[in-house]
């Protein structure tokens, strides 16, 4: 995937992930246990 809307981490991450280009914005926002990773 070139762009991941996912954490690439095992730790849970906190913190909402953006990608901005042109005239597209998406943000994925932590639930209480976090934003969804790579081992979900």
């Amino acid at each position: 995937m070139a762009f991941s809307f996912f954490a690439l981490s095992k730790n849970a991450w906190m913190r909402p992930l953006t990608y901005d280009h042109a005239t597209v914005s998406i943000e994925v926002r932590p639930s209480a246990s976090g934003v969804a990773t790579i081992y979900d």
